[in-house]
């Protein structure tokens, strides 16, 4: 139950890490449209980031990634809500961020924030759950989209990550003057070429991206059920473009109680399972 926990708290902070970074990268590209320059701009980029995070649990103590896991910020002592004012106080913490992931994995429930204002993180129980809440279903959990989902949020974040140094080293050897229309073009088709790279590639060699193995999935030969190759890996990834399909296909199939696979499972021939039900050749 504690590691479940965990989980559970590392995935939500992994959806909001998404979100703040696409607000830094939205904050970026508008102040670049909109032709402000300053030395301070780093500072500036920093301080949105931080505040938008003290910030990320102000609607009735859930981000959208507490949201999304059931999760809230409640008062110790009510039970209730936990107010803007509390939120606000407990997240300015995260700048001793070691410091708080010690004693969260010493209590899921209350972090160095937590003790500060006098809250804690409450469980919310909901009838819709995924193999690593305490909720029981008649399906397989592996053919539920909720833990899917959650894995390739974590690639997509992990993938992000990587563009950074990605993005400055292009920057650093870019000839010419890259605040030009067709170099800002040209960059951004370089990184996009990047991104898909790492995408195709993340569940290389072992059918288990870093998402997948946090979540405890895999890939695998439908008929086989074992570790496909790298070129067939590739060619399951290789339709990414097609997220918003895939993503209406995998809900129509979870809504029919039918085999759950995207459009690039069919085309390869494979499947997501249970990592333990690969190791026990099921």
């Amino acid at each position: 139950m504690k590691n479940n926990r965990i989980i559970h708290r590392l995935l939500a902070f992994i959806i909001d890490l998404f979100i703040v970074i696409v607000i830094i990268i939205i904050s970026g590209v508008a102040f670049s449209l909109a032709s402000i320059e300053s030395e301070n701009m780093p500072l500036i980029m920093i301080l949105v980031m931080y505040l938008s995070f003290c910030s990320k649990d102000m609607f009735k103590g859930q981000s959208i990634g507490k949201r999304v896991l059931n999760i809230r910020v409640a008062n110790m002592q009510s039970g209730k809500n936990a107010t803007f004012f509390q939120c606000f106080i407990r997240n300015l913490t995260v700048l001793i961020w070691p410091i708080e992931v010690f004693m969260i994995l010493r209590n899921p429930e209350r972090r160095l924030g937590d003790y500060v204002v006098g809250t804690k993180i409450e469980y919310i129980e909901k009838r819709v759950g995924f193999y690593l809440s305490t909720v029981k279903t008649r399906m397989n959990p592996s053919s539920i989209p909720f833990n899917r989902a959650y894995a390739f949020c974590i690639d997509l974040v992990l993938v992000l990550i990587l563009c950074f140094p990605f993005f400055a080293f292009i920057l650093a050897v870019w000839p010419g003057d890259t605040s030009e229309l067709k170099a800002v073009s040209q960059i951004a088709l370089l990184l996009s070429l990047f991104i898909f790279g790492l995408l195709m590639l993340r569940d290389c060699p072992n059918g288990q991206s870093p998402g997948k193995r946090v979540v405890g999935l895999r890939v695998v030969i439908t008929e086989t059920r074992q570790i496909p190759s790298i070129s067939r890996l590739m060619l399951r990834n290789l339709p990414i473009v097609l997220i918003p399909i895939d993503f209406i296909l995998v809900q129509l199939q979870f809504l029919h109680r039918t085999k759950i696979q995207r459009v690039g499972d069919r085309i390869a021939d494979t499947d997501v399972i249970l990592e333990k039900d690969f190791l026990l050749g099921k």
